[in-house]
């Protein structure tokens, strides 16, 4: 009679060709027939998330369109580089900023080509001229105070308003993009030959590495991250803007004096507890209130 019962020590294997923490073949405890098979996560239990807590995914998607139609959206781009990009985007700026927008959405359109455009033009060729308007440093002002706006209406919901909260970060989102390619069109400026362009990169540095509020705004988007209400995505983009903003400060206070404004916090005087006054009676009123 063959025995049913299954072993308790059913053995120990080598994984042959794949090496463990210390450089040895990899011990496994269970019988393996294929190397896919292999998996560390069999027992793990699966944490369970509330409706409240689950993770936001990215919606959106990657299309891939025919080589024809890519050539036709390329040239169609750089005509709109070469001819309105500075003019269209200075005149969209000034309309948003006098407050005539006809929608909230509508500082999520002007950052979107912000990025896009920027973008195309430095993997094409960069060229300076095509995108003076938004390699200003009033543009870097203006992408900062979106940033900030946004981030008070993100802290101004509740966590139970998350579709409000969601709609707030998708356009964060679009900001922080825009201020990342910003900062890589920067950078590129810096590393130019012609000295004009090196010298217009200078002054945006001097304002974007000593002004306090470029600084923190790393610091304060990464305390604010929470995965039920930013995509994977965003997280992605916000750590390697902050880490193209440390790498252009290593690189200029390198050549550079970089000096940092601190202010002092002037501490408040405690006030002195009033010392009661003590009211002293004369005899004759004593006597009149005892009834003497």
């Amino acid at each position: 009679m063959k025995n049913t019962r299954h072993s308790r020590f059913g053995g120990t294997f080598v994984v042959q060709g794949k090496k463990s923490i210390t450089e040895k073949d990899l011990i496994y405890h269970k019988n393996i027939k294929k190397i896919k098979d292999l998996s560390f996560d069999d027992e793990k239990t699966i944490r369970r998330h509330t409706r409240f807590d689950a993770v936001a995914e990215d919606s959106a998607s990657k299309r891939l369109s025919t080589a024809q139609t890519r050539n036709c959206l390329k040239e169609l781009a750089q005509k709109f580089l070469d001819v309105c990009y500075n003019p269209l985007m200075k005149k969209a700026k000034s309309f948003l900023c006098r407050g005539q927008s006809t929608a909230d959405c509508d500082e999520s359109f002007y950052l979107w080509a912000c990025c896009f455009f920027m973008e195309f033009n430095r993997i094409v060729g960069f060229k300076l001229e095509l995108v003076a308007e938004t390699l200003s440093s009033d543009t870097f002002s203006y992408i900062l105070q979106i940033i900030f706006k946004f981030h008070e209406e993100i802290k101004g919901y509740s966590s139970r308003m998350a579709h409000k909260i969601k709609l707030w970060a998708k356009r964060l989102h679009f900001a922080v993009k825009a201020y990342r390619e910003m900062l890589e069109n920067l950078s590129l400026m810096q590393v130019s030959k012609d000295s004009k362009i090196k010298n217009i990169s200078g002054v945006i540095q001097n304002i974007i590495f000593y002004q306090q509020e470029y600084r923190e705004l790393p610091t304060m988007l990464l305390k604010q991250f929470n995965r039920t209400f930013f995509t994977k995505s965003y997280l992605t983009d916000l750590i390697e803007c902050t880490h193209l903003y440390i790498r252009m400060l290593d690189a200029y206070t390198k050549s550079n004096t970089l000096i940092v404004q601190l202010t002092k916090k002037v501490a408040k005087k405690k006030k002195k507890p009033a010392k009661k006054k003590k009211n002293l009676l004369s005899d004759r009123e004593m006597q009149e209130n005892v009834g003497w």
